[in-house]
């Protein structure tokens, strides 16, 4: 992402023209607490110890990933393809969306409500931790 705002002009002026660099300040300073968080856990994990933090390292991973894809989001937009290609023109006709909506809004929820409650079936099934799979 810093290559691009170092190399790109007008991604550089959307993130430092104006008032954009106080009103997206929160995006690279959040990154830096969320790598530092990510690395203190990582650092910090001790093997067969706590397993209460296991899943710490997981979450300030994936804060990291979704505030550099935010970051990206804010600097592309609304082009997909730098001066190229915008999301309207890459997006399909209304009639494909509009054919394709009603699938969604029934397909998605029921997979989401089948994994949660495969999820819930099998939880506390494993004993073993040492050993693995």
């Amino acid at each position: 992402m810093l290559w691009t705002v170092i190399n790109e002009v007008e991604i550089r002026d959307r993130w430092f023209s104006d008032y954009n660099f106080l009103l997206l300040s929160p995006l690279p300073l959040l990154s830096l607490v969320a790598a530092f968080f990510l690395w203190k856990e990582l650092s910090a994990h001790k093997p067969h110890q706590d397993h209460s933090r296991e899943s710490r390292p997981f979450w300030c991973a994936s804060a990291l990933f979704l505030l550099g894809f935010a970051g990206l989001v804010v600097g592309l937009l609304p082009y997909l393809i730098p001066r190229q290609l915008t999301f309207m023109d890459a997006a399909s006709p209304d009639s494909s969306l509009l054919f394709l909506l009603p699938g969604v809004c029934i397909f998605v929820p029921l997979i989401c409500a089948y994994t949660i409650w495969g999820y819930r079936v099998f939880a506390g099934k494993v004993e073993d931790y040492q050993e693995g799979y």
